[in-house]
């Protein structure tokens, strides 16, 4: 019944729906949050931290409920690679709006590790989601101009070492590493602005990529190749709370590493290059795909 509802009418009552789903997953989570504070350092810490990616996935569940019950979109999902919960797998999407976490969660919940991805520090400032975040481990990364760091020096790579503590917690247990590797939503005016040598993607930076193989290379089973396509163009949370996101392309491919970048592909200049070349090389893979897929939408 809700599907059928007008979208100013139907937005509000998604949108009420998924606050209260994260509302309630939310005050779950923050209560065993403060047990783990308490808990001593070692097993019981760790086992903590599984029940609060527990809780975590239950959210997510919610969420595809919710979408279920309020949206009527044709799911169009296609996964060339064996998933297990009990792996690590590290996730290169790209990325075009915040409704990509929404349409994540719905590919990957329960059959590979809960996904952590890096996050702007000012969002720990979000209700709810932020603290959230913040007690699920999510690494926050502070952005900083170019003109900043010129005038402050001492700022730069700081990032990187925040993300290598983070990242060393994750070696505790198995986790999914989400990568947006564009490092923002694509835009055509940023497109064009990057002069991107790509039609549908701007150009990969392996900053994160490298910091990421660096601690846990040896750790991952495989790096899975995520591509998302919206075929009736950019969209956005009214979207998808309206009615208005029709269909959701999905394609997950293995990424085979080149040999001598994993772990330790940070270490040398050398090792660095290759990285970037294979990131541009599964980039240019990607545009392709997503030409391919726009037009057989069209």
């Amino acid at each position: 019944m809700l599907r059928s509802l007008p979208p100013l009418i139907k937005a509000p009552i998604a949108f009420c729906l998924f606050v209260l789903n994260t509302v309630f997953w939310c005050s779950v989570l923050f209560l065993f949050t403060f047990v783990k504070i308490l808990a001593p350092p070692g097993r019981w810490r760790i086992r903590c931290s599984r029940w609060l990616t527990g809780i975590a996935e239950n959210w997510n569940t919610g969420n595809e409920w919710i979408t279920d019950l309020t949206q009527d979109i044709e799911w169009d999902i296609q996964v060339d690679a064996e998933l297990s919960p009990n792996a690590s797998y590290l996730l290169l999407a790209n990325h075009q709006s915040w409704v990509d976490i929404v349409v994540l969660e719905r590919v990957f919940n329960r059959r590979v590790p809960f996904i952590r991805f890096f996050i702007k520090k000012q969002l720990f400032w979000v209700p709810f989601l932020g603290p959230s975040w913040w007690a699920l481990d999510f690494p926050f990364m502070s952005r900083y101009s170019e003109e900043y760091l010129r005038k402050h020096p001492e700022r730069r790579g700081q990032d990187l070492v925040t993300a290598r503590k983070r990242c060393e917690r994750f070696r505790l247990m198995p986790t999914s590493v989400l990568i947006f590797a564009e490092g923002t939503r694509f835009r055509e005016e940023k497109r064009r602005r990057l002069a991107s040598p790509f039609t549908h993607l701007l150009p990969p930076k392996a900053g994160g990529i490298s910091t990421v193989m660096e601690v846990m290379g040896d750790q991952f089973e495989r790096v899975l190749d995520v591509t998302i396509v919206y075929p009736e163009g950019e969209t956005s949370f009214f979207a998808l709370f309206s009615g208005r996101l029709k269909r959701v392309v999905v394609r997950v491919r293995t990424l085979e590493m080149p040999e001598g970048l994993v772990p330790g592909a940070a270490r040398s200049e050398d090792s660095y290059e290759k990285l970037k070349d294979w990131v541009r090389g599964a980039w240019e893979k990607k545009d392709t795909l997503i030409a391919q897929l726009v037009g057989n939408a069209g």
